[in-house]
């Protein structure tokens, strides 16, 4: 069987899924067509139904959690820009500026999701 996978080009989705797509684990006779496209692309086309594995923003799930599972890895949270690092103790590090959630971005922490038949 083979599955249209859409994901972006940034390293964190071609990390994920270069094993996958190279024949370096096995996908149990899965193929994939892989698609690349940056998050606003990848949102509309989820919500399209336009795909059978997507990226997607976390803010565009709610809307497309009827059609699509999340898959259990491939999950990124971040502020602005990289991880969203959590801690149990209170940080003495000042947030600064440069560190504060970027609002332009608050519909682009990514989640991969795959469509549930």
């Amino acid at each position: 069987m083979k599955l249209d996978l859409h994901i972006s080009p940034c390293p964190n989705d071609t990390f994920m899924f270069e094993a996958m797509l190279h024949g370096r684990v096995d996908t149990e006779g899965l193929e994939f067509n892989l698609h690349l496209a940056d998050i606003e692309q990848l949102n509309t086309i989820a919500r399209l139904h336009q795909t059978d594995i997507c990226k997607i923003s976390y803010a565009v799930l709610p809307e497309i959690a009827g059609r699509y599972g999340v898959l259990r890895s491939g999950s990124a949270m971040g502020r602005g820009n990289g991880p969203l690092l959590v801690c149990r103790q209170k940080s003495s590090q000042k947030r600064s500026p440069k560190n504060s959630p970027d609002k332009s971005s608050e519909n682009n922490s990514g989640s991969s999701s795959c469509k549930v038949s």
